[in-house]
């Protein structure tokens, strides 16, 4: 059958066969006296067959080996790799899901809950310092970085800031870089070496904050975590640790909003 045919009985287009047939996939014949292509039954059994491997995430190479020489046993164990390899991306895309739903919450309570005090106990987090004041220029930070913004969103960006003595009239420097659950770190593999340090596990409280300089925050911002210590009788043992959470404006200026918690224990 020509061409024509062919397309109409398996509902390809012409451009496929072209494509299958530069890829050596399939090989029609030709008319002597005009040089149309000629395809058989058995052609067309061909291209089913492709089809059906394509579908199963195949690609042209291991589509070729499996039309040449797989036997059912080879055919299996390919599908089982496939399996396997899906069975890995799916577990992948449903955490992948999970922080994108957790980060999305978590701008939902930068919005409505900035100022107002939460208490929690918070997870370990490993943090990748880069940017800012007194961030050490470490020989192995670039490749460290590289590999961990290749793993984001399993990665986030986010800061840590000295606590303040005094939260009148100062500035705080920050230093800013990113974060990784222990969880996340573990399943991605990530180097958590030095430079990589650990933000202990442990009672927390936590404010939402915003501002126009995420390197230099008034400590004012942080005078409801330290009004809560003291009214809650808590001693701060850490210094601030949190994550970026997006930018809004207000009265005209950008705002840039992130989390911001400390360490604290009961004053006996």
């Amino acid at each position: 059958m020509r061409s024509s045919e062919l397309m109409k009985r398996l509902g390809i287009t012409r451009e496929m066969l072209r494509y299958y047939e530069k890829e050596q996939l399939i090989a029609p014949s030709r008319e002597e006296e005009n040089g149309y292509r000629q395809y058989t039954q058995q052609d067309g059994f061909e291209l089913l067959r492709i089809k059906d491997l394509q579908a199963h995430r195949l690609s042209i190479q291991e589509v070729r080996k499996s039309l040449t020489y797989q036997t059912l046993n080879m055919q299996q164990q390919q599908l089982l790799s496939i399996e396997q390899n899906l069975q890995e991306q799916i577990r992948s895309l449903t955490s992948q899901l999970s922080r994108i739903q957790r980060h999305r919450l978590f701008i939902e309570d930068s919005m409505a809950e900035e100022h107002k005090v939460t208490e929690l106990n918070t997870y370990g987090i490993y943090k990748l310092m880069l940017l800012g004041e007194g961030v050490p220029d470490a020989p192995e930070t670039k490749g460290i970085a590289a590999e961990w913004l290749q793993n984001m969103p399993f990665t986030e960006i986010g800061w840590t800031l000295p606590w303040p003595d005094t939260f009148d009239g100062q500035s705080l420097h920050a230093q800013i870089g990113l974060i990784s659950m222990p969880h996340c770190a573990f399943e991605r593999n990530l180097t958590t070496d030095s430079p990589v340090y650990f933000f202990p596990p442990g009672k927390s409280i936590l404010v939402m904050v915003s501002t126009d300089d995420p390197f230099s925050v008034p400590a004012a911002a942080f005078s409801p975590l330290a009004e809560y210590a003291r009214a809650h009788r808590y001693h701060v043992i850490s210094d601030i640790s949190g994550r970026y959470s997006g930018f809004d404006y207000r009265d005209g200026k950008k705002r840039y909003f992130f989390s911001a918690r400390v360490l604290v224990k009961k004053i006996k």
